[in-house]
């Protein structure tokens, strides 16, 4: 008998975690502290190693220098994040266990450190996470001629993916790393002593071809806060000759983002001014995390004034009689007329250091203000710097203060009068990022730009060939489609004028007539949307930046709308039941328990809860929950009506979904009222709309151009008023009730001359209706007040019931009195109809033109998808008398309850003669579900006892009490309960609409 062979587990099978790849950002490789482990640090590292041995950038044995900033999972441990940490740490082992030496230079900037080993024609690895939060690090791989280029990524990452592989597959009690990725205590490395002679070599480099005393007579503030190079930055500007005051070191790591200075930062900056000398005070200076990235405020009669860093770049390559400068696409404007009598030429660029390296020729510099030299630098009566191609803080801000021999202020008054302003959204997923810029891309990805002119369309392709684009050219439709989505956010409701050029070089940058600028970018390294905002007056710059990032703001609007898409996307691909969550109606008459319990939320103060709406009324659309993603439903079903609908209900009602469902509670009745027909409703809707009535007025009688038949099955007891009783029966009344004779003293001679004949009854009770509609406020009151009197005194003897009418008038007229002690003629009203008492599993059906009220009572509704009401009184809103007389039916008679049919085992169908809703009753146990084939419509569920569970699409839904789903056409499904009894309701469309037609 052969012996099993013994599984080996593997590293990757004993993970406790599922790893998280770092990706290569704007500047090298970023992520969160609690993703980035040992191993993750280990590998990547190993593999930029391994590459360099393969291109022979280094041999066996060789050096590489290594440096950190100061933030704390540099090399500690974050307790706070996973137990993550130690990145340094692991970057010497990776580079040990490379067969390389590490040599490190402490905590120095990340251009000390890339100046040091160029000039040592060695490799450098930097572990900082630049300008981002503390939460977050990163790592900067350098290779012996500079930076890592775009183009070395992929070879990169290819090491990379070797070298993950091979430690995955070893066996994990062979492997350095535990089971949380972290180093085994006994094969941590520990971080070489450090070499202090980088920082001082990187600070004579400035000391040195600097002039002596080049700042003399100035005052400097130096923001030291946690930036790892600022008392080196002090020290410079004092050899230079500065007064200077270091200030605001902090032991907490700050992030200092120098190209998204925000009003607080701007605050600490003027309070370190005030603090220290006000007015004597030239300038603030500070760096980021690594000081790669330069702070500069000019302080102008004591109060600073910021540098943006565009405009300091361009002060800095002025100062150096720069020729030739690469900038990135985010940069002013101001640096193209700034420089334009100078003949320098300029190239726009990607946004990130290494597309600016890629393109420079002599000097370039970033937004945030970091400078990059191609050549040697001549320093003005100074001397020459050595090329440094890596983002550097100290260059501008020197070359800033000695440009401003005369005062920085006066300096930025003669720049060219353009202002810019960016702003941040933090917490921004890339998934969404890529979903926005694929969606305001022109489609053909050849295409870099658009000029919109009336004629044509001229575009810059990203070869640098220009041409136009007429009505006919293939790209026409995809261009005109990008600036139609542009438009959406950036259009004349938003404050926009018409759209000049697009630029789509790196995110989407959109130029207006007016010459505003907005420039939306996903961040290359971090879930952060951004936003750049060049204008005329520093005033609307920031205007379009806090527009864009406000919690309700574009970017925010852009990401909900992405989200939107991807779900939608998702919901085509694969249908599925959708919960809906319904929107809530708080009408004064509206319970207070019902609809909160159901929905599972307090009610601690006691709102009225009246109406769950779950429909896509414009008023109150459901919500559709699609894998998180919360979507009107209106839209949801717009997205593609013939997979929601089916093609024949689509069809049918214009690619709409024809009915509404709600679930009611009615503590005080609601108004005496009626419904429209189609055709009243559309001349309504239509009439109103030419007379310039808006939507909201409460004048309005019409709010779509839909008429509202409505059915209803009642949870539990329920009163309700419903059609006009027969007319023998309004005869008896008039005779019983005394003090409502007056409404027509001659009834009952009218009736008997009125006869069997319908036209006749139909006419007598329109005119006795209308006479008390229209009757004086003197007659209604002489007429109703004794009424009232006499119930009260039924009331005290204990004689008035809840299935009488004298109980609901009572109730009524206590409930809605008019000023001055008018009566509500209302109240007379309700003895000419029917009162039901509807015990739950009963309902009724109210057709167009049926005068009806709802007085007490819980149940689910469903109607045409429409809100248009007709008020007759018991109400404080709008009531329309000629118009309501216009609508009703005058038809008596007594209205039939509905039973329900058993249309299976669990369901009861409330029939009705309705085409745009069915309505049916569901109950099911254990063991005897509920189920439907493909002949369906939209179906709506709503859980109202026990709990369930929805089979649909290869998913299986929960549902609790409240829960609500909607199944999309010819889905068949399944609803099994989990509880010893659960009663559901659904609305549909009828067979006779749906696809089983």
């Amino acid at each position: 008998m052969k012996k099993k062979k013994a599984v080996v587990a593997t590293l990757r099978r004993a993970l406790s975690y599922e790893p998280v790849e770092l990706i290569f950002g704007t500047s090298g490789l970023r992520g969160l502290v609690r993703d980035m482990t040992s191993l993750e640090t280990w590998v990547n590292t190993r593999g930029f190693l391994s590459w360099l041995l393969e291109t022979g950038d280094i041999a066996a044995g060789g050096t590489v220098y290594v440096a950190g900033d100061l933030r704390p999972s540099t090399e500690s441990i974050m307790v706070e994040e996973g137990s993550r940490g130690e990145l340094l740490q692991a970057v010497c082992r990776a580079i040990a266990d490379s067969g390389l030496i590490a040599v490190s230079l402490g905590r120095v900037p990340t251009p000390a450190l890339i100046a040091w080993s160029m000039a040592r024609k060695a490799p450098a690895i930097m572990v900082t996470g630049s300008h981002i939060p503390a939460d977050r690090n990163g790592i900067k791989f350098s290779r012996p001629s500079g930076e890592v280029l775009k183009e070395d990524e992929a070879p990169i990452l290819e090491a990379v993916t070797r070298i993950r592989e091979q430690e995955y597959a070893r066996p994990a009690g062979e492997s350095i790393f535990d089971e949380r990725g972290m180093i085994r205590d006994e094969h941590r490395a520990q971080v070489p002593a450090e070499l202090d002679e980088g920082a001082r070599e990187y600070a004579a480099r400035y000391t040195t071809a600097f002039p002596p005393g080049a700042l003399t007579g100035r005052k400097i503030v130096a923001w030291l806060h946690s930036a790892v190079g600022g008392n080196l930055l002090a020290g410079i500007l004092r050899e230079l000759g500065a007064e200077v005051v270091a200030a605001g070191r902090s032991d907490r790591f700050i992030a200092v983002d120098t190209e998204a200075v925000d009003d607080a930062m701007v605050r600490e900056l003027q309070a370190l001014v005030d603090a220290h000398g006000g007015a004597s005070v030239d300038a603030v200076v500070s760096t980021d995390g690594d000081s790669d990235r330069p702070l500069v405020a000019a302080v102008d009669h004591g109060k600073v004034r910021l540098v943006p860093g565009d405009l300091l770049g361009l002060i800095a390559s002025t100062y150096l009689g720069a020729r030739h400068v690469a900038v990135p696409i985010n940069a002013s404007d101001a640096v193209e007329k700034g420089l334009a009598d100078r003949g320098v030429t300029v190239t726009r660029t990607r946004i990130g250091s290494p597309y600016v390296v890629a393109a420079m020729k002599e000097v370039g510099w970033e937004s945030n203000g970091g400078l990059l030299t191609a050549v040697p630098v001549a320093v003005p009566g100074g001397g020459t710097l050595a090329p440094l191609p890596t983002r550097d803080a100290v260059l501008p801000i020197l070359a800033a203060l000695c440009a401003g021999a005369s005062g920085l202020p006066a300096l930025l008054d003669g720049l060219p009068r353009r202002f810019g302003r960016s702003g941040i959204v933090r917490e921004f997923p890339v998934p969404v990022s890529k979903e926005i810029m694929g969606w305001l891309a022109p489609g053909d990805p050849s295409v870099r730009e658009a000029r919109f002119a009336p004629a044509a369309i001229e575009i810059q392709t990203v070869d640098g060939a220009g041409r136009s684009v007429g009505a006919a050219d293939p790209l026409r439709e995809g261009i005109d489609m990008a600036r139609t989505r542009i438009e959406r956010y950036f259009g004349a409701e938003k404050g926009f004028p018409a759209i000049a050029w697009i630029n789509w070089l790196d995110g989407v940058r959109i130029g207006f007539s007016n010459n505003d600028v907005a420039h939306v970018r996903p961040s290359g390294n971090a879930p952060e949307m951004r936003v750049y905002a060049v204008a005329d007056t520093p005033e609307r710059a920031e205007e379009i930046a806090r527009a864009a990032v406000t919690e309700d703001g574009t970017l925010r609007r852009m990401a909900r709308d992405a989200m939107e898409r991807v779900a939608i996307a998702g919901y085509k691909q694969s249908p599925r039941a959708v919960p809906l969550h319904g929107a809530v109606q708080h009408y004064e008459w509206g319970g207070y328990d019902f609809i909160p319990g159901l929905m599972g939320v307090e009610n601690t103060a006691r709102a009225p809860f009246a109406e769950l709406w779950l429909g896509t009324h414009p008023k109150a659309p459901a919500t559709a929950d699609l894998d998180g993603t919360r979507i009107p439903l209106d839209r949801l079903v717009a997205a593609d009506p013939w997979l929601t609908l089916g093609p024949e209900v689509a069809l049918n009602f214009a690619g709409r979904l024809p009915y509404l469902m709600k679930v009611l509670d009615v503590r005080i009745m609601a108004s005496l009222q009626a419904h429209p027909s189609k055709a009243q409703a559309e001349d309504g809707f239509a009439r109103e709309n030419d007379a310039g009535i808006p939507l909201t007025d409460p004048q309005r009688n019409y709010k779509d151009e839909n008429h509202k038949p409505e059915a209803h099955v009642v949870l539990t007891d329920f009163w309700m008023l419903h059609g006009f009783r027969p007319l023998e029966e309004i005869s008896e009344v008039l005779s019983a009730e005394t003090e409502l004779r007056a409404m027509m003293p001659a009834f009952d001679e009218k009736l008997s001359a009125a006869g069997k004949d319908p036209e006749a009854r139909s006419g007598l009770l329109r005119d006795l209706y209308a006479r008390l509609m229209t009757m004086a406020q003197g007659e209604v009151d002489a007429l109703v007040e004794p009424l009232v009197a006499r119930l009260e005194a039924e009331e005290a003897r204990g004689d008035l019931k809840r299935d009488g009418h004298g109980f609901w008038a009572l109730r009524a007229a206590r409930t809605f009195p008019l000023p001055d002690g008018h009566r509500d003629r209302g109240i007379a009203s309700m003895y000419l109809l029917n009162l039901l008492h509807l015990k739950p599993g009963q309902g009724s059906y109210q057709p167009p033109g049926t005068l009806h009220s709802y007085l007490e009572g819980v149940d689910v509704e469903v109607m045409a998808n429409s809100d248009n009401v007709l008020r007759g009184g018991l109400t404080p809103k709008h009531v329309d008398v000629p118009e309501l007389l216009a609508t009703l039916s005058f038809h008596d008679g007594r209205p039939p309850i509905l039973e329900g049919r058993a249309a299976s085992e669990t369901g009861r169908e409330y029939e009705t003669p309705a085409a745009e809703f069915a309505l049916e009753r569901i109950e099911i146990q254990p063991g005897n579900p509920y189920s439907t084939g493909r002949g369906h419509s939209a179906d709506s569920i709503i859980l109202v006892e026990g709990a369930a569970a929805v089979v649909a699409g290869g998913r299986t839904l929960a549902l609790a009490r409240g829960s609500a789903v909607m199944l999309p056409a010819a889905l068949p499904y399944s609803i099994a309960a989990r509880s010893p009894r659960a009663l559901l309701f659904k609305a549909g469309v009828p067979s006779s609409q749906g696809e089983g037609s």
